[in-house]
């Protein structure tokens, strides 16, 4: 396995891999091409700060590994239904390692998941009846508290929060990130942050990003040497600053995460 120097300008090389984990799906080495994309549909000048997930507000870590449930805010979304039928779960335990589950659903009825987790990474219909997709929001939450994970929104058919953790023994790349908000009229500005955290410590402000409506609606953020992020860190986008209300966001970030890579970030 490829190790990667601390402290060392690897661009060129690391490039050529970059790609190559993509072209290969994966399956070069230990690399594993992934992405996100967070919306945030109404974000308002006295609200401010919100994460970009379609909840608004801050976003609510778990401190603990906690029991959790999935539900829809439909009757069509079950088992022999018209909209989702099966979900894909995936996060991390209390250790940070990977774990996953492929869940049926039930409606309205909560459904209970065999694992509790720590953090949700990943959550995206599998299968779907005539109506093509989620007829409900889908809802992942904690089983007591019902303090809301995540959410797929009506007709989107996967979680859309730009919000994730690096698993254990990984390190994630990051190559490519992006925000943008919609036209609503001149003037129209929002500030996102990207924020990290790594196991035990604080957040750490990283890049801000400032889309305004001055010719593009998007901001995009290219690193010639991808910046690296370790293991069991947390990173979330937030919009801190916005200039009208009912403002809507996206944000995107494109990488690959390694297993067992030096950082140097």
């Amino acid at each position: 396995m490829k190790k990667y120097p601390t402290g060392l300008v690897i661009a060129q090389d690391y490039q050529m891999e970059l790609v190559r984990s993509f072209l290969f799906g994966g399956q070069l080495d230990g690399h594993l091409p992934f992405f996100f994309v967070g919306h945030n549909e109404n974000i308002n000048i006295a609200t401010v700060p919100q994460d970009i997930w379609p909840l608004g507000g801050l976003y609510q870590f778990p401190t603990s590994a906690v029991a959790v449930e999935v539900l829809s805010s439909s009757a069509n979304d079950t088992a022999a239904g018209t909209g989702l039928r099966t979900v894909s779960v995936s996060g991390l335990d209390a250790d940070y390692n990977p774990i996953a589950q492929i869940v049926t659903l039930n409606g309205t009825t909560p459904v209970a998941l065999t694992q509790q987790y720590f953090r949700i990474n990943g959550f995206i219909g599998l299968t779907v009846g005539s109506a093509a997709s989620n007829v409900g929001d889908i809802t992942i939450r904690t089983a007591f508290s019902q303090t809301i994970l995540s959410r797929i929104p009506v007709g989107q058919g996967r979680a859309q929060q730009a919000i994730w953790t690096v698993p254990a023994g990984r390190t994630f790349f990051a190559k490519h990130v992006s925000a943008g908000i919609k036209r609503i009229k001149a003037g129209d500005f929002v500030s996102i942050v990207i924020h990290t955290r790594a196991a035990g410590g604080p957040w750490t402000r990283r890049i801000t990003l400032p889309p305004a409506n001055t010719g593009t609606n998007f901001v995009i953020f290219e690193t010639n040497i991808p910046a690296v992020v370790a293991e069991k860190t947390d990173l979330r986008f937030t919009a801190v600053d916005v200039a009208l209300d009912a403002t809507a966001v996206q944000a995107t970030i494109l990488g690959v995460h390694v297993a067992n890579a030096d950082t140097f970030w």
